[in-house]
């Protein structure tokens, strides 16, 4: 079991994988862009941050295959493909 210190990052969407968390979100009271952030479901470390090209649709987070699709508030449909 592990815990996260407090972030400003708004969650827009969740999506758990066996090794991952991936969350999609953006900031309301700091400047910055939207971020998709993964994280590792062992310790809880943040592996990466990305910003994203738009802001993310509420629940518009989806995994299929080796791909991570996020839709956008502007009506964009962002596709990941991972190593």
């Amino acid at each position: 079991l592990w815990q996260s210190p407090p972030i400003e990052l708004i969650a827009d969407d969740i999506v758990l994988t066996p090794q991952h968390i991936y969350c999609v979100g953006h900031y309301r009271r700091v400047p910055g862009t939207p971020e998709l952030w993964v994280v590792s479901r062992e310790s809880g470390e943040v592996l990466s941050k990305t910003a994203v090209d738009g802001f993310p649709s509420f629940l518009g987070l989806s995994a299929s295959g080796n791909r991570l699709f996020i839709s956008t508030r502007e009506g964009k449909l962002i596709c990941y493909e991972g190593t």
